[in-house]
């Protein structure tokens, strides 16, 4: 499961808020909306997987980021 885990976290999510953020400085509105679509599918595999799960601190470079409960992440989904 750690390498499921660190590929889940360290490659696509780590990617698709880089490409996100890419697409928000080029205005390309399409992959923008693509990453967005991507980034709330793979919270919901890794959610319904494991449950509470880090991601509003996951990314900030902290070693021990707070779990977010599946509840919340499902919000942020929905955003």
């Amino acid at each position: 499961m750690d390498q499921q885990f660190l590929t889940i976290y360290s490659t696509i999510l780590q990617n698709l808020r880089i490409m996100n953020r890419k697409a928000e400085s080029k205005k390309n509105h399409s992959y923008g909306v693509l990453a967005k679509i991507l980034t709330a599918y793979t919270l919901g595999y890794v959610t319904d997987l494991w449950g509470d799960i880090p991601y509003s601190m996951a990314f900030d470079g902290a070693l021990h980021p707070v779990y977010d409960k599946q509840e919340d992440v499902y919000k942020t989904m929905q955003s």
